[in-house]
């Protein structure tokens, strides 16, 4: 029995397969998202959370560092070392966090990525420190 292909299993986006895609739409910027002036995938969140696949670590980010800002008795340890090799999605993992503090506004998908009941209520201020440079 053969196994089936990629292709078999799954359709590519439209600009995979049209070879539209640019490899700067994988250059995730923090600081631009949090300017407001970085490309509608990473600053949109509906758009965002659509190309995102919710795995553990993420959604296990995301769920920590919220029972954190809501001071939940749940709460774990107040720092997060986001340990992965080049590429391996601590920036994307850090424009969720972003977006997912904010309210996830737009996100149709919210549950499969943490608990609605999670996100915060009020405004929560964010502050980065870019160490490039």
């Amino acid at each position: 029995m053969q196994l089936p292909t990629l292709f078999d299993l799954c359709t590519p986006r439209d600009d995979v397969l049209q070879g539209t895609i640019a490899e700067s739409d994988f250059a995730a910027d923090l600081a631009q998202v949090l300017r407001g002036d970085a490309p509608a995938e990473y600053k949109d969140p509906r758009l965002f959370f659509a190309n995102t696949h919710p795995t553990r670590g993420l959604r296990d980010l995301l769920r920590n560092v919220c029972l954190r800002l809501a001071g939940s008795p749940d709460q774990v340890a107040c720092i997060f070392r986001l340990d992965t090799q080049y590429g391996g999605g601590k920036t994307h993992c850090l424009i969720a966090l972003t977006h997912t503090v904010q309210g996830m506004d737009g996100v149709e998908n919210v549950a499969e990525f943490i608990d609605p009941s999670l996100l915060p209520a009020g405004n929560v201020r964010i502050a980065a420190f870019d160490g490039a440079g």
